[in-house]
């Protein structure tokens, strides 16, 4: 049983030993160790060939490196000797695979905005180190190439001590209209997988505002849910807009006098 270990390792792979002692009066030849498992989530230390004398012990070294969070792929270590070639003995080995972090979503939604506009969410992306005494090293955060989402500020070489967090602010800035997805890799210390992904999403829309007394919204070929708020948005609009004509015409005639202060209209 090896302890629980954080994923990709490196040089903190936990090493545990098997102990295998000659108890006959001949010679006793190891002629091989083998591995039952291929995913190289666990390693032979030192595979060489042991030859033990009378009352000799031997120590074989298995290292465990995860490969991925959870239980480890099942495995055996298995020893066979040059007395009769057969299995001498069979050691099953488990191991637990553990993440070092992680985003605190699965799903950033900056919902909508025009084209061309960007628009930023404070504290939209955050890391947070749920160890109590592990450090760790954000070495990058990295969006799909060419999306239209911009992580602020500093994205790598970043400490994260444990039990603390990191928050980043995340800017949508569409050039068409049209809804977008993107991908966000988290990268730790020397594990060269991600260590958590996530998905931003967000819409862009396009508005087009025609003065003359009406309200109006380009029609395009965008999503429809997004026409309908820039519908909603133009019509608030538009009401505002006839509240303070009703008020200027008011002020603009006093007891039957115009208001020299404005131009008369056609």
């Amino acid at each position: 049983m090896f302890p629980n270990t954080f994923r990709n390792p490196g040089g903190q792979a936990p090493v545990r030993a098997l102990w295998i002692r000659n108890l006959d009066e001949a010679p006793l030849s190891l002629t091989a160790v083998i591995m039952t498992d291929d995913t190289d989530v666990w390693q032979l230390v030192d595979p060489s060939p042991i030859e033990l004398a009378q009352g000799m012990s031997h120590e074989i070294r298995v290292r465990f490196s995860p490969k991925q969070v959870g239980a480890a792929p099942a495995a055996k270590l298995q020893v066979v000797h040059d007395d009769d070639m057969r299995l001498m003995a069979s050691v099953d080995l488990i191991g637990r695979g553990l993440n070092r972090v992680m985003f605190t979503s699965d799903t950033i939604r900056i919902g909508y905005t025009s084209v061309g506009v960007p628009v930023t969410v404070d504290d939209a992306l955050i890391v947070a180190n749920m160890e109590t005494q592990n450090m760790f090293m954000i070495r990058s955060i990295e969006l799909d190439p060419g999306s239209p989402f911009t992580i602020e500020g500093q994205t790598s070489g970043i400490e994260l001590p444990a039990h603390d967090e990191r928050r980043f602010a995340v800017t949508f800035t569409p050039e068409a209209v049209g809804s977008f997805t993107a991908k966000v890799r988290l990268y730790l210390d020397m594990d060269p997988d991600p260590q958590h992904e996530i998905e931003i999403e967000g819409t862009a829309v396009f508005v087009d505002a025609h003065g003359g007394g009406g309200c109006a919204a380009g029609d395009t070929a965008g999503s429809k849910l997004g026409a309908v708020l820039v519908l909603v948005t133009l019509a608030s609009f538009c009401r505002r807009r006839r509240h303070h004509a009703r008020s200027d015409a008011a002020s603009d005639h006093i007891e039957g006098v115009p208001n020299p202060a404005r131009p008369s209209e056609p």
